[in-house]
């Protein structure tokens, strides 16, 4: 059993995985520039995480919301009270100790609160949020339209590196 661990450990390093890339990109496939922007546009780290900054600020929206709703809350609590005793002189000669006069004390509670009025910071709060949400849309639309421009940028790119190429092959 023992010798087996190595060889499943080495078996799996030396799989073969498939990356994203090759889920998507099949081998010896020349791509379009269509092609190339629409894979762009689906993994590129910058469009990702814009997609998830637009998530992020629409559930801040609900955050902000949740102040016009009755707030629950509730605690509880335990502790051991030992009380002071006070001995008698005699008691501690003779070796004997006082009673135990400890005692357990629980708490609870359950708190219902509804704001009625915080002059306009809820919806100044839910306001902004929704700006927040505008904003980064408008992020999103920028990071798409800069990721476009690049790969425009990278295919002509390597066009024109082509037809060097060929050129300088004729010469």
């Amino acid at each position: 059993m023992q010798k087996l661990i190595p060889i499943v450990l080495l078996l799996i390093l030396f799989s073969p995985f498939k990356t994203e890339a090759e889920k998507i990109i099949k081998k010896d496939e020349l791509l379009g520039l269509g092609q190339c922007i629409e894979i762009a546009l689906k993994v590129h780290p910058n469009i990702v995480a814009a997609r998830n900054t637009i998530d992020i600020n629409q559930s801040r929206i609900g955050q902000a919301e949740a102040n016009y709703f009755p707030q629950v809350d509730w605690s509880s609590g335990y502790s051991r009270v030992k009380s002071a005793s006070s001995r008698n002189f005699s008691q501690s000669l003779a070796g004997q100790s006082s009673g135990n006069n400890a005692f357990d004390s629980y708490t609870s509670s359950f708190t219902l609160s509804q704001n009625i009025f915080d002059f306009g910071k809820t919806p100044t709060q839910v306001r902004i949020q929704r700006l927040n949400l505008d904003s980064s849309r408008a992020d999103f639309e920028n990071v798409t339209d800069q990721v476009i421009f690049n790969v425009k940028q990278a295919y002509y790119g390597v066009l024109q590196a082509k037809r060097n190429r060929d050129v300088a092959a004729e010469t």
